[in-house]
């Protein structure tokens, strides 16, 4: 319900009690997006950095690189882009070397190197990156990351001022997060395609 502050303040007080691993990694997952929002950045990477650390400590490569992914989306939430870049480049070896197998897992990571690039107007490489994100989302058969990538794509053309092509995406976005019952975020979705039509 976006209420941050008494959100970051309960993980705060349930985090300083006797946890099992596995609780404690799933509030590491969570905690770091109230920091995000916040605007505390070090404190979120610190929070995922732990959960990293719990990884390589538990030989559990699929948390190392959630951890990697999830300090990537605290960067790009705040705009720290070089370090976005950084990071997701770090988790996009990662996988390719322990994941190599899981298109789900890089059409995730090439969705934020696509969404960053697009961020900072670099065209050529935001396609590249969210074309990938799309392929890779159609053979991991994944509604979410198939929506996802559709409105990176979509954004993608809006800048471009192809607005046809942008709608054509962007409404393949709606059915597949409607396919996924995600339904905040077909209505994110709507909200864009009216911004295009009031311009």
């Amino acid at each position: 319900e976006k209420q941050f502050i008494e959100s970051k303040n309960l993980y705060e007080e349930i985090l300083e009690n006797n946890l099992t691993l596995n609780e404690t990694i799933q509030l590491r997952y969570a905690y770091g997006y109230p920091l995000s929002a916040l605007g505390l950045v070090e404190e979120a990477i610190e929070n995922y950095t732990a959960l990293e650390i719990i990884g390589k400590e538990d030989s559990n490569n699929e948390i190392i690189s959630q951890a990697i992914h999830q300090a990537g989306m605290v960067y790009r939430q705040n705009a720290y882009y070089e370090c976005v870049l950084k990071k997701f480049f770090e988790e996009k070896d990662f996988i390719e070397e322990h994941f190599n197998e899981k298109n789900l897992f890089k059409s995730a990571n090439h969705y934020e190197l696509g969404y960053t690039y697009l961020m900072k107007d670099d065209f050529e490489e935001a396609y590249h990156f969210l074309n990938q994100s799309l392929e890779e989302a159609k053979q991991a058969e994944d509604s979410i990351m198939l929506a996802c990538s559709q409105r990176g794509l979509g954004e993608y053309y809006i800048k471009l001022n192809n607005r046809d092509e942008a709608i054509r995406h962007l409404e393949e976005s709606i059915q597949n997060f409607n396919a996924a019952e995600d339904f905040i975020g077909a209505y994110e979705v709507k909200q864009i395609i009216e911004a295009i039509d009031d311009n």
